[in-house]
């Protein structure tokens, strides 16, 4: 007679690999996220600035803000296609 466990961990791995592969779809998200909220704040100072060059680095800001997140998408898209997040 086989010996029983008292735990059942024969899904633990299905477990942490589910939560790996989630993680792309986390940054994501994250990333969609901080972008709307950063890009919203710096349009929002640049309407709101008085000096014409208070209104044009906020509006620098904001454009390299957009830049930054379009290139950390591609990158975890690229990092996807790779199979990077694979296990």
């Amino acid at each position: 007679m086989p010996a029983q466990r008292l735990f059942d961990i024969s899904g633990v791995n299905d477990a942490w690999l589910g939560m790996w592969r989630g993680l792309r779809a986390y940054g994501v998200a994250l990333t969609v996220i901080w972008t709307m909220c950063s890009m919203s704040v710096l349009a929002a100072l640049a309407v709101a600035a008085d000096p014409w060059w208070l209104q044009l680095t906020f509006a620098l800001g904001a454009a390299v803000e957009l830049l930054l997140s379009a290139l950390t998408l591609r990158f975890l898209i690229r990092a996807s296609n790779q199979g990077r997040f694979d296990t």
